[in-house]
């Protein structure tokens, strides 16, 4: 962060930093407390930094903080899910905005997974499978309750996963939190839409198909089957190296057949809940729970011993969900349009520009994307970000985007590896490379992500950047390349 957290402090009733959670490229989290009334009290803040750019984009960026804030407290009547405390806006010296929210302070469950603090990660016996069933049915019915407040009010969360998962510390109830990706149940097939983290995102986001409350069941499935699965994402193991883990997920947006999560493997309660979670898992959507409260009514029925239809008595969801859902998000995006609540698509027009050479095809879309949206839909269109690995490679590539008006574009290459060091996500030798003076530079620890960029002094160079660094740039100057082999 650019300012000291501590400046607000007088303006915030006395609040007190205790420590830095997180630090992200614009945003971070601090744990503070306050002593009232002889009681320690701590809550959560986070800060979202909006610098005022040249982008022109500044009113936007606020709007969707905004809008978060909205959606919070239209959801702070639900106890399942992460509630706002207050928050406060101030204006920066350089004329953007500094935006705080307080909310209550709880344990994630990322940490606790990659801790090892959960209960059910001690050694496998019969007693700490049957106490991890327990605690995944209960985990399971409360975060199907918050979703289910979600989804009435309208929205979509999409990015549901261990990290936006929370407990209270001094109690039992699970909570969903971070709905900062969220949207109203609009419906489409836009790749700006494509949002949440890969590893838990349905199937049809991914492809750019109409997603809605079904693809919110589809990931808490998947967080569910890891619980059970030994803290293993379906489809891979412990010794499943990047590449397989990377595949894994294709393969299930292809509709392979998930096995069993591995605590599940035995037991009448072991096998219907699995039933449960693998319909949650489904990759066509009318095979899925249509909403969150069916999911609820067959946890709630497993734990309290009624009997649930056998997973051969099931009959796939048909369309009438889809349509039910279809007419909700209908209804509420109208409403909210006509309360001033809805924003459109603050993107660039889409434009297609193709080229083939040496027997590969090559697509220019101009659209602001993470380089892990842009990733998403390259491979669920059969392709790849583009990999340059010959000059001539890279020439027909800047042509192509040089033809759309594009100033900066996604590659298809990190340095999220074991060695470190930035590679192609085809496995294709890092051979070739045209990196701007002092590039790369991983600045703040957070460029992980290749971009080209039409550099005025330099010309098209290459530079490593964070995840969202299209934020940094202006909409209509973006993209990324798409690869057919």
């Amino acid at each position: 962060m650019q300012r000291n957290l501590r400046e607000y402090e007088p303006l915030w009733d006395n609040w007190t930093i205790d420590e830095q959670l997180y630090c992200g490229t614009n945003s971070s989290v601090f744990l503070v407390k306050r002593d009232r009334y002889g009681e320690s009290l701590t809550s959560v803040v986070k800060v979202v930094e909006l610098a005022a750019r040249e982008d022109r984009d500044l009113v936007w960026r606020l709007e969707q903080t905004l809008e978060e804030i909205r959606r919070m407290e239209r959801l702070n009547e639900s106890e399942y899910i992460v509630s706002l405390k207050d928050d406060l806006i101030l204006e920066r010296p350089d004329g953007g905005f500094d935006v705080l929210m307080r909310m209550e302070y709880l344990d994630c469950l990322e940490t606790m997974v990659r801790e090892e603090t959960l209960p059910w990660q001690l050694p496998l016996d019969d007693l700490s499978i049957d106490f991890a069933v327990n605690e995944v049915i209960h985990m399971g019915k409360d975060l199907c309750r918050a979703l289910a407040c979600a989804h009435s009010q309208g929205i979509l969360h999409r990015d549901i996963k261990p990290g936006n998962i929370y407990r209270e510390r001094d109690g039992d109830r699970w909570k969903l939190g971070d709905f900062g990706a969220s949207r109203l149940l609009a419906f489409g097939n836009d790749p700006a839409t494509i949002t949440g983290t890969t590893a838990y995102m349905a199937p049809e986001i991914a492809r750019g198909e109409e997603w809605g409350t079904w693809s919110d069941l589809y990931s808490l499935g998947i967080v569910l089957y890891q619980l059970l699965n030994g803290g293993f994402l379906p489809l891979t193991g412990e010794n499943s190296t990047y590449n397989e883990r990377e595949l894994a997920v294709l393969r299930r947006w292809r509709g392979e057949e998930l096995p069993v999560p591995v605590m599940l493997a035995c037991g009448e309660k072991e096998t219907r809940l699995a039933d449960i979670i693998l319909k949650a898992c489904q990759r066509r959507p009318e095979e899925r729970y249509s909403t969150a409260e069916e999911m609820l009514f067959d946890l709630e029925a497993l734990e309290s011993g009624n009997s649930l239809p056998t997973a051969s008595q099931k009959k796939p969801r048909k369309k009438s969900g889809v349509i039910v859902g279809r007419i909700l998000a209908l209804v509420m995006v109208v409403s909210s349009f006509m309360g001033g609540w809805w924003y459109g698509n603050h993107t660039a027009e889409q434009n297609h520009l193709v080229a083939a050479q040496d027997g590969h095809r090559y697509e220019v879309i101009k659209r602001k994307s993470t380089w892990e949206s842009a990733k998403v839909y390259c491979e669920s269109q059969g392709g790849h970000l583009a990999t340059i690995t010959s000059k001539e490679e890279e020439t027909l590539i800047v042509e192509l985007l040089e033809q759309s008006g594009i100033n900066i574009a996604w590659l298809g290459a990190n340095n999220r590896n074991s060695s470190g060091g930035f590679r192609w996500i085809t496995d294709e030798e890092f051979e070739f490379a045209t990196w701007g003076i002092g590039e790369p530079n991983n600045t703040n620890g957070q460029e992980h992500c290749l971009t080209l960029i039409n550099s005025p002094t330099q010309g098209w160079i290459w530079n490593d950047a964070p995840d969202n660094g299209h934020d940094f740039y202006e909409l209509k100057e973006i993209g990324f390349v798409c690869e057919w082999e």
